[in-house]
């Protein structure tokens, strides 16, 4: 009879489709309190309402995860190995989280809050950042290709080794942000701030800047072969290394930065505004 009566009330639990959990609540709810029905005979469909989440199942098989909630409550999620592509987690709060190896293809983040999040190995592609605030987030080892990152919050964050290409980005600030090895080639960013941020060894092959800010950057070893910089302003920035070939500085202001010596008379600079420049 109590067996009976604890399953009714998980039951009810699941049916009211509420993801507003509490913390204390998150940690008494484990996978094993929800039945997993399975669609296709390949992959598991079910609302997401809890923590500590794991990718098991008999045949191998991924599970899948599909989410449509916007402003709800999904803070310290642990979890791997989940797919939740096709997903609206619009407004939702997803701080203090781990995804690791996780899919998230075409997901909707638009103005949710992942700060001090941790994703990692993961694919995003095709995603929206938009208004969403990403401060202090681990970022590394994905793919954010063809996304979408509009006012997002990014300062404080670490995008380490992860895959940026063709993604747009407008009126972002990328302050103390890790972003070594990242690959921006042919992104595009409008009126985009990078201050005290590393980007060594970062790919900006191709890639549209527009109106941005370069302020107090290290750039060593990083490729801007063939990338657009019109109306830029760059403030003691080091080119120390970095691939300029083909590069477009039209109508842009650099003070006090540090070039090599040998791309002095390889590099148009006639549309640009040049105080206190050195070629070493």
């Amino acid at each position: 009879m109590k067996k009976t009566i604890i399953c009714i009330l998980i039951l009810a639990f699941c049916l009211t489709g509420s993801a507003r959990i509490t913390k204390k609540q998150q940690q008494k709810i484990s996978s094993n309190n929800h039945e997993h029905n399975r669609e296709n005979g390949s992959t598991l469909q079910k609302s997401f309402n809890q923590v500590n989440l794991k990718a098991e199942s008999n045949d191998g098989q991924r599970y899948k995860y599909y989410v449509d909630s916007e402003f709800d409550i999904f803070d310290y999620i642990d979890t791997q190995e989940i797919d939740f592509s096709g997903s609206n987690f619009r407004g939702c709060s997803i701080t203090g989280g781990v995804f690791r190896s996780c899919t998230f293809q075409n997901v909707n983040f638009r103005q949710a809050n992942f700060e001090e999040t941790v994703i990692t190995n993961s694919d995003l592609t095709g995603c929206y950042f938009d208004d969403a605030n990403c401060q202090k987030v681990k970022f590394t080892d994905n793919n954010f290709s063809k996304s979408s990152f509009i006012e997002t919050e990014l300062r404080f964050s670490d995008f380490t080794n992860s895959d940026l290409s063709y993604t747009n980005f407008k009126s972002n600030l990328f302050i103390d942000v890790n972003l070594q090895s990242a690959n921006f080639s042919f992104s595009k960013f409008d009126s985009v701030t990078f201050e005290n941020a590393n980007l060594k060894n970062t790919n900006f092959n191709g890639a549209t800047c527009n109106k941005c800010l370069f302020n107090y950057n290290d750039l060593s070893s990083a490729n801007f072969e063939g990338a657009n910089f019109p109306l830029t302003y760059f403030n003691e920035v080091s080119f120390k290394g970095t691939n300029l070939k083909n590069v477009n500085f039209y109508h842009s202001t650099f003070y006090r930065c540090i070039f090599d010596k040998e791309v002095k008379n390889k590099i148009d600079f006639s549309q640009s505004n040049l105080d206190k420049v050195e070629f070493v």
